[in-house]
């Protein structure tokens, strides 16, 4: 490769790289990136025993790390998508928010607020271009599990005593709703 092609290379990748920085200053700025916790300090949320209904080959479920809360821990949920279709189906990747709307309830049925960075995620939901996504395949009977658990006290004013949560998931232009997961909170 000649000096100026190799220049040219090299100065697309550091164009990519700014980009790509700034697109994550962007993101981390509105709020929609994953947990404020240090790498590591993530528990482990457990594999799906209910899954939601199926819709177009494929079935969504979430997780919690426990049951019960208690005053002031983490609230960590986790989204998984299984193939449940007898061919290989591509599953759309953008991100959780874009694709996915939390609903999470009280024990009365009313939902409750979101956080300033729980609004940020709920408007990357309705806006209706996803041009940055990417399609990953997913063969018959198995799981993508690309989704790191969160707490969901950083998207929600989650009260005190039972909530629950499902997911609304847009993955191939048809709704999927998952599982209904009932927790116990104690405290904020």
């Amino acid at each position: 490769m000649g000096k100026p092609v190799a220049r040219f290379v090299g100065g697309l990748v550091l164009l990519a790289a700014a980009i790509l920085g700034t697109k994550a200053s962007q993101h981390q700025a509105a709020g929609i990136t994953g947990s404020s916790r240090e790498e590591g300090q993530m528990p482990e949320v457990q594999q799906p025993q209910q899954w939601g209904d199926p819709a177009g080959g494929l079935v969504t479920a979430l997780t919690a790390a426990r049951r019960e809360f208690p005053d002031g821990t983490p609230v960590d949920v986790r989204l998984w998508v299984k193939n449940v279709s007898g061919q290989q189906k591509r599953v759309e990747h953008c991100g959780f928010w874009p694709n996915h709307y939390l609903r999470v309830t009280d024990q009365d049925g009313r939902e409750v607020p979101t956080t300033q960075k729980g609004a940020a995620t709920r408007a990357a939901f309705k806006k209706p271009s996803r041009r940055k996504c990417f399609f990953i395949p997913l063969e018959p009977d198995k799981i993508d599990d690309a989704y790191e658990s969160f707490d969901l006290r950083e998207y929600f004013e989650l009260p005190t005593g039972e909530i629950h949560v499902e997911c609304e998931s847009w993955l191939g232009g048809r709704p999927l709703l998952s599982n209904r997961l009932t927790m116990i909170v104690n405290g904020k």
